[in-house]
């Protein structure tokens, strides 16, 4: 078998060069979650899982001021990393009350420019910190929990110290640190939003995505109609 016969043992990841909104023809349910996805973001042997685990707690703080408790927009949002080294997807869903998909849309932007720029105030990321750290420490000790810990360190590639330092871990991390990793991790300009529903049901917020938007929308089988 001559070289270039060989197949090629590797390959490439080819991220988004612009942010793009995908609808799924899907039936209505009266309410929609919007799932947005920051592909490609976790590069191994840099993350910090920790910053991580922060980002998180620290995105989902200030989305919820904007989208649930001011506006009445949303209900619910969660926010993560996936594990997967490959992938490591960023990921964030909304569970929207109502149809005003431009408006939770530019206020995830509005959040992440926030976050990028430090220009929240001390208290959020002291907030975040000690969510987290009262979180760990009520979890138990159980032999089944204490065997997960030992798996996820395994399977996260996380160092044997990482649970022994995860509150002194925590605590160093500041703003600048936060910063830093934010603009690395969140960037909207290679983001994935995904909408199920119907995008005619949004015609004027449709519209407006669209100036600034790649829009791909797609039948219920899962082909793409334009």
């Amino acid at each position: 078998m001559e070289k270039k016969d060989v197949p090629e043992s590797s390959y490439k990841l080819i991220p988004l060069n612009e942010p793009k909104i995908v609808f799924f023809d899907t039936i209505p349910t009266g309410k929609t979650n919007i799932k947005i996805l920051f592909p490609f973001a976790l590069h191994p042997f840099t993350f910090n899982s920790e910053k991580a685990e922060l980002l998180s707690a620290l995105f989902i703080d200030l989305l919820t001021d904007k989208l649930i408790n001011e506006l009445k927009l949303a209900s619910k949002i969660e926010a993560g990393f996936e594990s997967d080294e490959i992938t490591g997807n960023y990921q964030m869903n909304v569970r929207m009350e109502k149809d005003s998909i431009n408006q939770v849309v530019q206020a995830i932007i509005s959040t992440i420019s926030v976050i990028t720029k430090a220009q929240y105030a001390d208290e959020k990321l002291n907030t975040a910190k000690t969510k987290i750290i009262e979180n760990f420490k009520t979890r138990n000790t159980s032999d089944e929990y204490l065997s997960w810990l030992i798996i996820n360190s395994e399977s996260s590639s996380l160092s044997n110290e990482y649970y022994a330092n995860f509150v002194d871990d925590i605590n160093n991390v500041d703003k600048n640190a936060m910063q830093t990793f934010a603009a690395k991790y969140l960037n909207y300009n290679t983001s994935l939003f995904q909408i199920p529903g119907r995008w005619y049901q949004s015609l004027n917020d449709f519209i407006k995505l669209c100036q600034n938007f790649r829009i791909e929308l797609y039948e219920l089988n899962g082909t793409l109609k334009r």
